[in-house]
């Protein structure tokens, strides 16, 4: 292929999928140069590149016919964020002191539509299944599992190394331990710790760190199946406990997400992105902000009840985010 730039190097189709007749959409690798991402092939950011392709066959004795050059354009778009979910069997030997054990396979998928709504404004695709249309290096991970490895009783923590203005790790782990982020003297675990997510209750029957003040709200929702175990079919949406098993699913699937989300804002380069590299929430108490601090976002508005503030990205995040991100 070739255009007034010169000759641009063979492409790898591995990860192209067809759009139709005439439109094939494939995923570049991405490098580093400066402050900013770049496609590897391309050495930019975003741009269109017109020029001719020439078609190439290779027949059974590995002989090539070249075909007649045509026209072709190349339009390099902004980045996608693809996020790969593991549960762990943390997370699933948690689920039953929710009271929601049968929820294993459904709950999953509503913690990733649920990080999907939040960034809905943003280039972020959330998988459950390792991904194979992107390399190892163009997928972040993040582990979802249950108690608190680090004994804070903290919700979750971004263990990735410091604070990566303009997201260009695109394959930061949330998750596992960080030697490096040991050795500057914070929590070495990093990861969704749900299990801390029952220090909401009054009466959560287990040993934890400096949790959040009870929430009555909390056991209002989730005392109805701790007390007496969703089954599969309520899970399924039948029987007369339906309604109320289906509230704690919500409940606790989006309070999941969220958490997530706000550990991947933090990964993302938020908060504060324009800002010290110091300041990781927002100052103060907003309204549904994403990237307040965990004293500031009440269970509630975590889990996305009605009455509260829907989650979202408050102050210069969302203009950060489209710089960095673009629009689906």
């Amino acid at each position: 292929m070739s255009n007034q730039f010169g000759s641009i190097p063979e492409i790898d189709l591995d990860y192209a999928t067809i759009v139709d007749g005439e439109t094939l959409e494939w995923v570049l690798d991405a490098e580093t140069q400066g402050d900013a991402l770049v496609s590897t092939l391309f050495g930019a950011t975003e741009g269109v590149f017109q020029g001719t392709a020439t078609p190439v066959t290779i027949d059974a004795t590995d002989r090539e016919q070249l075909g007649d050059p045509a026209p072709v354009e190349l339009t390099l778009g902004p980045v996608r964020q693809v996020v790969l979910l593991r549960f762990l069997p943390g997370f699933y030997e948690s689920l039953p002191r929710f009271g929601l054990a049968a929820a294993a396979g459904e709950v999953e998928e509503r913690v990733a539509e649920r990080i999907e709504s939040i960034f809905g404004a943003w280039r972020v695709d959330v998988r459950l299944e390792r991904p194979e249309d992107v390399s190892a290096a163009g997928y972040a991970r993040v582990e979802i599992g249950g108690p608190d490895p680090n004994g804070l009783g903290l919700f979750g923590y971004d263990n990735s190394p410091g604070k990566d203005v303009g997201n260009l790790r695109l394959f930061d782990a949330i998750g596992g331990a960080n030697a490096e982020t040991q050795a500057d003297g914070y929590p070495g675990f990093g990861g969704v710790f749900v299990e801390s997510m029952l220090m909401w209750s009054s009466h959560p029957d287990m040993e934890g760190g400096a949790g959040p003040e009870p929430d009555p709200l909390f056991d209002e929702i989730f005392d109805p199946v701790r007390e007496r175990h969703a089954t599969a079919a309520e899970i399924a949406g039948s029987g007369a406990r339906a309604t109320v098993v289906q509230r704690a699913l919500d409940a606790l699937a989006a309070a999941i997400g969220e958490t997530t989300a706000h550990e991947l804002g933090h990964s993302f380069g938020l908060a504060a992105p324009y800002g010290p590299a110091t300041t990781f929430h927002n100052m103060g108490d907003g309204n549904g902000c994403l990237m307040d601090s965990g004293g500031s976002r009440p269970f509630g508005e975590r889990a996305d009840q009605p009455g509260y503030a829907q989650t979202g990205l408050c102050g210069d995040a969302a203009t950060y985010l489209d710089e960095i991100l673009g629009n689906p």
